[in-house]
Formats: structure tokens, sequence, C-alpha cells
């Protein structure tokens, strides 16, 4: 029988959807993507498809889904992830971990099992008998996801034209063979430098201040535009944590009504995280010694963005 394991924070999601899934599979609930991974690591059989909210403490569905992808075990078994908003950036990250598609909350169990059913059609371990039904034709085979366009093929290579023979011209005894001229030499182009990140200015100026340790911009897919100083971590691995916690604050605010974020600061016991939008696309992320150094980096961000 079909087994599938669900992975939700909220006990009122697990005990729904194991209500709809139980009639046709085998359901195992996580109430976290930590749970999860436990479970596997501690002998769980692998699910043939696992269902996870994106949002969670801890980890999230986005990480959960990659950290599946290195476990032998669950390298090929597809993820379907559930968010209550879903754009172009959920979208985006979705992709990047290869899951097989996002779900919108809240949902029928009239609009979730053919998502379920398309999902499962290709994972697997499902054999003949227990293979899933074709989804009704006003639901998409497979999730919004996995529709790309096809294959690209080059065009063939024309066929070679052989060279005409060239005859070799006549000799007298009288004339000598031409000597032939040295080919023209081309001088090198010098090289070019790549063109400076176009925050590194910004960057280098932050970490010459007393009290900031770091800093990174990031874009709003993830990848690092620039970073200096010391961020105590690889650049690609806190770009990956800023980047969640600036998603999850982002859609609480747009929940609440708030407006767009501003600002995100987060205090440990050994320095501050800061973390400021640059504009509608960049984020600027600084690793503090103390507290008392962000009014000093907001200042510093607003002037340069009055002045670029």
């Amino acid at each position: 029988m079909t087994r599938i394991l669900v992975v939700d924070d909220s006990l009122s999601i697990r005990k729904a959807l194991e209500k709809i899934l139980s009639q046709t599979a085998v359901v195992h609930v996580a109430n976290s993507a930590e749970d999860a991974l436990a479970q596997l690591h501690a002998g769980l059989e692998p699910p043939d498809l696992i269902v996870s909210d994106v949002l969670m403490p801890g980890m999230s569905g986005f990480e959960l889904a990659h950290e599946l992808r290195l476990l032998p075990a669950t390298l090929r078994t597809p993820v379907l992830l559930m968010s209550g908003i879903i754009d172009d950036d959920v979208h985006h990250q979705a992709q990047e971990v290869h899951a097989r598609g996002v779900i919108r909350k809240p949902f029928t169990a009239e609009e979730l099992m053919p998502v379920i059913h398309a999902a499962l059609s290709g994972a697997p371990g499902v054999s003949a008998e227990s293979a899933p039904v074709q989804a009704p034709p006003a639901v998409p085979e497979e999730p919004e996801l996995l529709s790309g366009p096809g294959p690209v093929h080059a065009d063939p290579a024309p066929e070679p034209v052989p060279a005409a023979p060239v005859s070799p011209a006549p000799r007298t005894a009288a004339t000598q063979p031409a000597a032939s001229a040295p080919p023209p030499v081309t001088p090198a182009p010098a090289p070019v430098a790549p063109a400076p990140s176009a925050h590194q200015a910004l960057l280098d100026t932050l970490t010459q201040k007393p009290g900031v340790l770091g800093a990174l911009v990031l874009t709003r897919h993830g990848e690092v535009q620039a970073h200096s100083g010391d961020l105590a971590v690889a650049p690609a691995d806190l770009a990956m944590y800023a980047r969640f916690f600036a998603s999850t604050a982002g859609t609480l605010g747009n929940r609440m009504e708030r407006g767009a974020l501003s600002g995100l600061q987060l205090e440990y016991a050994g320095g501050t995280l800061l973390l400021l939008p640059l504009d509608d696309a960049d984020l600027l992320v600084t690793l503090l010694k103390d507290v008392n150094s962000s009014q000093m980096v907001r200042f510093a961000l607003r002037r340069h963005l009055t002045t670029a």
C-alpha cells in the first residue's frame, strides 16, 4: 500500500490530512522537519510521497526537501509543499529544491487528491495495483512546478565540403621558390578586470566601521552578490538562512496587513544579525558585535541609498 509522510507543525492540519489520505494510503506524521528526518534516520520505511508545510519552526519545508535529496533512501521521493501564500519566490525556491509542486492552503479533499495522485504517478515503489487514478481534466496532471520547455536539440552540423585540389605552380631552372612571408602577429587583448558589485563599496564601508564584523548582499532568490568581512559562516549558508527569515517575516507582515518588511533584527548572546532591504530585489545582512551598532548601519544605508 502507498506510504505518505505528512510534515506540519499544526496538529489540526496533520489530523485533517491523515483522515483524507488514510483512505488510500498508510499515513505517517511528523510535527517538524527535524522530526521527519529523525524518524527516517531511526528506520522509518521510506515513504512513496512526502507532503510538507513550507513555514514551520526550525527547518522550513524547502530545507527539508533539500535534506531529503541528500539521503539515499529519499533521493527520488517526490515532495509536495503546502503554503498559504504562493508567489514567484515560493515557486522559485520550490524548483531549487526539486519539489514536485506547491499546494495552496487551505484546500479541500477534492482539490488535494488529484495533486496527490499526480505526484504519486511518478513515485518509485508504487505498484500497478496501487497506482493512483488519473486526475480529472480540470486539474493539471502535474503541479505547475514541473511544467517547463522541452529538450532543445542542436541543429545537425553541415557535412564538410572537400576542398578542391591545388596544383603546385611549375618551376623553372632559374626560378627559386619564393620565401613565405611570416603571418602577422596580433597582439593579445589586455585582460579586463571584472566589474565590482554595485554594492561592494557599501559593504567595504560598513565593515570598516567599529562594531560591524561582516556584511553581505543577496538577491531575492538567495544569490550572494557581494560580501565583506567576517561572516562566521560561509556566505551561501548565511544567505540561505537570511532569506528564510526575511521571507517568513514578510509573509507574517502581509498576514497582519502591516505592509512591507523594513528590517529584521536577531539578537544573540554573541552578537546581532541585522537584515535590511536594499530595494525590491536585494537584502543587506550585517553581523554586528552588539545591538548598539544597528542604528549606525541603518544610518549608513540611508545615506548610501540617498547618494547612490
